[in-house]
């Protein structure tokens, strides 16, 4: 399914929760992006806003909620261009919260899935390092 025209409004109001993420409102760019994924949710900014919302999370240093907002990119959006930099994230965590195997599934899936995707060079490399952590 071909996501529908983003009218003005709905661009507006993406790039009001992206400006409070980058200006260091978190707390405001999450309720934001949390609006708008209720709003729009068939946008075609939709999966990028479940992205970001993401990372205002990992900001916040509130990773459960990071974990389900990435993962709902690659699961809700599976087509979006997002999916492999959410699984790259994923990965991350996982590596962060010591759970090596669990980060390693995420990085192969990114080289596997998304071989082109520039995500898909990170996770080959992080894939190389945690390679070594286990020899």
């Amino acid at each position: 399914a071909e996501a529908a025209p983003v009218s003005e409004a709905e661009k507006q109001e993406y790039q009001q929760a992206y400006d409070a993420l980058r200006n260091g409102k978190t707390d405001d760019s999450i309720s934001k992006f949390n609006a708008f994924i209720a709003n729009h949710p068939d946008s075609a900014y939709a999966s990028n806003a479940k992205y970001w919302l993401g990372e205002a999370f990992r900001v916040n240093m509130n990773n459960a909620e990071a974990k389900k907002a990435f993962a709902d990119v690659a699961q809700v959006y599976p087509k979006s261009a997002k999916v492999p930099d959410a699984l790259f994230k994923l990965g991350m965590i996982e590596a962060e919260e010591n759970n090596p195997a669990k980060a390693k599934e995420y990085y192969s899936r990114i080289v596997t899935e998304f071989p082109t995707s520039r995500a898909a060079g990170l996770a080959q490399k992080k894939l190389q390092t945690l390679d070594g952590a286990t020899h």
